[in-house]
């Protein structure tokens, strides 16, 4: 089993009851918050509060309240969050932009309760204070005139107060003649350390999952099985489909449920974006590669109108095994449930897929002059390309959010 860790941190109301949890990254058994990735390190307190671990046994009843970076702000896929369990709150360094306020004004309208992180009130920001349901003010590095000077200025906005870096009981009923609403910091609590543990991955038979789910003629009974033989896909699988993202009328108890439920593109969806997740030890723009190689080969598929976009985007999604895995394609094709046409493609380039590798390659090393398509093919190539980039680019988003 593998450990991993959070932190919570209580948010008192002004009678000193808990009205909600922050939580935090932690790194690894030394409980630090080294944060080198935003991105990343809200992305694993999502995974592992959802879906690893489960939100009542670390909140109870109460919000949680969970960082959201620009990026996350902007495209991730956030609205699959339970909107009445948690608190979006938008970190300190996120500017005003369009898009921002964009994506802040979709998250009201969808009923989300949104705070701004660290704040300390100019101009500028009036039009993130406008769409914000709670704001955060970091009182430690300010003197008492500073403080009431940002109160007398947001207290002119509908928004809540929370006190944070409460430190001392003289600041917190400092605070609360203020008229704030909630109060955080060491002086109440402390970040609560929780440890949970997951089933290790199994990474090749997630492999043979995506490589039987790529195959039209796949049966139910094939991935019933297939999955089951995997403790952690099958682990993360049920704890996905009972989760709050997709809502289902039922408790799920099996894995032929799951896929009844959810129907076999979504678990094909599911079972790619945890494969790459898988690879955690692989740097992300190789990840990012495989998923682009992946729909790039099945768009040009489906123009060329020659072979399966199915089996193309098997092809270009395994075209990566090598780096992925640290190992030579010929072994790796000896562990997955590939057809020859499709074996051949992977090791050498043939037939009519592997032509469509070569193409894929070709235009990705930028050699343009050595890409031609058949004289019928009615699209644009590069159209399809930086289409698939942005398909790759989606799906990390998912895979992190």
């Amino acid at each position: 089993m593998e450990d991993f860790y959070l932190a919570r941190q209580a948010i008192y109301d002004r009678k000193l009851s808990v009205f909600a949890y922050e939580l935090l990254f932690r790194d690894g058994h030394k409980h630090d918050a080294n944060v080198t990735d935003g991105n990343s390190a809200t992305s694993q307190v999502i995974i592992n509060a959802f879906l690893e671990m489960g939100l009542d046994k670390i909140v109870a009843d109460k919000r949680a309240f969970i960082n959201l970076t620009q990026d996350l702000l902007i495209h991730g896929d956030t609205r699959q969050l339970p909107k009445e369990r948690v608190v979006l709150e938008v970190l300190e360094d996120v500017t005003p932009s369009a898009d921002v306020l964009n994506a802040m004004r979709q998250l009201a309208d969808d009923g989300f309760c949104v705070a701004l992180d660290d704040f300390f009130y100019n101009e500028s920001l009036q039009p993130m204070v406008d769409l914000a349901n709670i704001i955060k003010v970091d009182i430690l590095p300010l003197s008492e005139p500073e403080i009431e000077e940002q109160v007398l200025r947001l207290k002119r906005n509908s928004c809540r107060l929370l006190a944070e870096k409460v430190e001392t009981m003289e600041q917190f009923e400092f605070c609360k003649a203020l008229g704030f609403d909630y109060f955080q910091g060491y002086f109440i609590a402390r970040p609560h350390i929780i440890q949970g543990r997951r089933p290790p991955a199994n990474r090749l038979v997630t492999l043979q999952l995506i490589g039987k789910l790529q195959n039209p003629a796949v049966e139910l009974d094939e991935i019933e099985n297939l999955i089951s033989t995997d403790l952690a896909l099958s682990y993360r699988i049920l704890k996905t489909t009972n989760s709050s993202m997709y809502n289902l009328p039922c408790k799920v108890e099996s894995i032929r449920t799951a896929v009844q439920f959810l129907g076999l593109r979504q678990i094909k969806h599911l079972a790619t974006l945890m494969a790459m997740a898988n690879f955690d030890d692989k740097p992300s723009e190789l990840i990012k590669l495989a998923l682009i190689r992946a729909k790039f080969a099945e768009k040009l598929a489906e123009g060329l109108n020659s072979v399966s976009p199915e089996v193309c985007f098997t092809a270009g999604l395994f075209s990566m095994l090598e780096a992925l895995l640290a190992s030579p394609m010929e072994e790796i094709l000896k562990e997955l449930p590939l057809n020859d046409e499709l074996s051949a493609a992977l090791l050498n380039h043939e037939g009519a897929i592997g032509n469509i590798l070569t193409m894929v390659k070709y235009y990705e090393e930028g050699s343009w002059d050595q890409v031609i398509p058949p004289d019928n093919c009615n699209f644009d190539i590069g159209t399809l390309y930086l289409s698939a980039v942005e398909w790759a680019d989606h799906s990390i988003k998912q895979l992190q959010a």
